[in-house]
């Protein structure tokens, strides 16, 4: 082959592999079952393995097709594949270069009590717990980010105001009960006035782990409350046993609704969007937000309408800052209908305001240059102009 038979080769599959993980984190972000996700997870990995293979043989001649030789669709095709390959990356990274982010100050640090341990006795038994413990996973290796940010329309009850971000603990097996058990004994000594937990909690319902998940959370404490929302891994399996350790630990479960509560003696607006997975339309839908709100949210896909409809600070998870970044691209693969545009960190429209976590765990212990985390925010006011 020429060398532009094979830089145009290349472009297809470029251009294919593209298409593949567009249209795998928007399945992804969507309202399905378990074993849907599952089957739509496996059917796009055999499409990225086997969708370069049958164009190869079609376009060398080796299946037959019905026809003259390069039919028009092939060529249109194949020359769309190489468009986007050519022109899908830097469009992309150019995107990515001018999606309007937050300045704070923050400052990340290990987990100490957690790094201390060897890392074989966290990663626990079983196949996962191998792959946790490959050369560069991060999985077993977590961080603490603290930052303070100034959040225009803030009530002035709130300024300082600290928040204990907690989401996506997947407890299971693999990170095991002292991997837990070491991040509560640091986490214990923030006392935030705020924890909040933002779904996928605990796998299996919580009927193999319940008792992991109580110890965790029963060495964290707060000074004013403790809110939580599910995810949808907690919605694929019961929620009883999860619901219960979070109810005797005294935090509110905020579900889809809209409540108030207590803080620094000031009623303070809530809200839990646990929607789409908790089919339950959320309350206020499509209401303005009369006052600030603080929302949760356990993707963070809803964050336009949540911008839309007044000013707060959305909490949300799900996506694991992508588990997989490379330098400069950042990361491939993300569970939402926003592809990557909301990955973590902090973001902004007009008074609303984002934190998307990685999350302290993940269904699959698979972070290679993305490590697990929590956040301690606080919240200043900032000035109105």
């Amino acid at each position: 082959m020429e060398i532009t038979a094979w830089v145009f080769a290349f472009l297809v599959l470029l251009g294919h592999t593209q298409v593949v993980i567009f249209a795998h984190n928007r399945f992804y972000g969507l309202p399905l079952g378990h074993k849907t996700i599952d089957l739509i997870q496996f059917s796009h990995f055999l499409w990225l393995l086997l969708g370069p293979v049958v164009l190869w043989f079609l376009w060398s001649g080796q299946i037959p097709y019905p026809g003259t030789r390069d039919p028009e669709w092939l060529r249109v095709l194949l020359w769309g594949f190489a468009t986007l390959g050519l022109l899908g990356p830097p469009i992309d990274l150019f995107l990515r270069a001018r999606r309007r982010r937050m300045s704070f100050v923050s400052i990340r640090a290990p987990i100490t009590s957690v790094h201390a341990e060897n890392p074989m006795d966290l990663a626990g038994t079983g196949i996962w717990a191998r792959i946790a413990r490959l050369p560069g996973n991060r999985s077993l290796r977590p961080v603490l980010d603290r930052a303070e940010v100034s959040i225009v329309g803030l009530p002035k009850v709130l300024d300082g105001l600290t928040i204990l971000h907690l989401s996506d603990l997947h407890v299971r097996k693999t990170p095991n009960a002292l991997f837990f058990e070491r991040a509560a004994e640091e986490l214990a000594a923030l006392e935030p006035d705020l924890i909040c937990l933002t779904g996928d909690l605990v796998e299996k319902g919580g009927i193999s782990h319940a008792d992991v998940f109580r110890a965790f959370l029963q060495k964290l404490k707060f000074r004013e409350a403790g809110l939580a929302i599910l995810g949808n891994h907690d919605f694929w399996h019961p929620t009883g046993p999860t619901l219960k350790v979070l109810s005797e630990l005294g935090y509110h479960h905020l579900g889809n609704h809209k409540r108030t509560v207590l803080v620094r003696g000031a009623e303070v607006s809530l809200w839990g969007l646990e929607y789409p997975w908790n089919p339950e339309l959320p309350q206020g839908w499509n209401q303005r937000l009369g006052e600030w709100t603080l929302c949760l949210s356990h993707t963070p896909d809803h964050f336009p309408r949540f911008a839309k409809l007044g000013s707060g600070l959305m909490l949300a998870g799900h996506v694991h800052g992508g588990q997989i970044r490379f330098p400069v691209i950042g990361p491939i693969i993300m569970p939402s209908v926003h592809g990557r545009k909301f990955d973590q960190g902090w973001f902004r429209r007009k008074d609303a305001y984002l934190h998307v976590s990685q999350g302290l765990s993940a269904g699959h212990p698979l972070r290679f240059g993305c490590s697990p985390g929590v956040s301690l925010i606080t919240l200043r006011c900032a000035d109105e102009s």
